[in-house]
């Protein structure tokens, strides 16, 4: 496939100048987004259909916690741009509710603000496949430095945006129940864990991860890369493969269903969707 590191580079300067307009702008209008954002209307049915076809766990959640997803969905659409990258001519209403479907799973379990809406996120690059960034390594015998590209499916940028792969995004709603959700991982990396019985549990989980990756059965061992990607692929498994983290890991899936006010190890299997 051919490089596309200019377009990464592109979008990302754009996004991140789009980003700081829509910063401005929510400061300035926050009471009037709060009218219709907070209101009590029906989701759109293309996002009702999105959910449905793109969004398992949406089909097994409790009524209470469906209802504060949607809430979350509505401030995340009305909060963050979106940018088709990459060969994309756009994003659809479809595809950015699917992706705001599985990232607000994560806000489901707590009523906030508009300000607690992934604060650090300002718009999510969407790209139709793998994309590429530039990676350097040295040749140990030369010295020479060595350019090369290395590809993506998902990337947490510090410039204030998510960059999904969409074929990643289908994957995650096609094949649920798998440990891996792209989307959950990306936005994982803008939720900051705390408390001091979730940062213990994380801390030991890490450290027994590191020791014998190849033993882990749930967990991802790209976790044992360090502790942000250990806190990344744990969220995946809590809401992808609940109750088999709760079997072999109970106090790590306790400390993160009291951090996220949810038990998805509960839920029903099946559900309205």
């Amino acid at each position: 496939m051919p490089s596309s590191l200019p377009s990464v580079l592109a979008c990302l300067v754009a996004a991140a100048a789009v980003g700081l307009c829509i910063r401005l702008l929510l400061r300035r209008s926050e009471r009037a987004r709060k009218h219709s954002v907070y209101a009590n209307s029906p989701l759109p049915p293309v996002w009702e259909s999105a959910l449905r076809r793109r969004v398992p766990a949406h089909a097994r959640l409790p009524a209470d916690v469906r209802q504060r997803l949607h809430r979350w969905m509505k401030i995340f659409l009305a909060q963050k741009t979106f940018t088709a990258c990459g060969g994309f001519k756009n994003v659809s209403d479809s595809m950015a509710a699917a992706i705001a479907g599985h990232a607000c799973l994560l806000l489901a379990g707590h009523d906030g603000t508009l300000e607690e809406c992934f604060p650090s996120v300002v718009s999510v690059l969407v790209y139709p496949d793998y994309f590429y960034s530039r990676v350097r390594s040295y040749n140990p015998e030369s010295g020479a430095e060595i350019v090369g590209e290395e590809a993506h499916v998902g990337e947490a940028s510090p410039m204030g945006s998510v960059v999904l792969s969409w074929r990643e995004v289908l994957s995650a709603g096609a094949f649920a129940g798998n440990g891996h959700n792209v989307v959950l991982h990306e936005f994982a990396h803008h939720v900051r864990p705390s408390g001091a019985a979730l940062l213990a549990e994380l801390d030991a989980g890490f450290r027994r991860l590191r020791a014998a990756p190849h033993d882990e059965l749930v967990i991802d061992d790209y976790g044992a890369e360090n502790r942000d990607e250990f806190w990344a692929v744990s969220v995946e498994a809590f809401f992808e493969d609940a109750r088999r983290l709760r079997d072999e890991h109970p106090a790590w899936y306790a400390a993160l269903a009291t951090f996220f006010a949810l038990d998805p190890a509960e839920w029903e299997t099946t559900g309205e969707g």
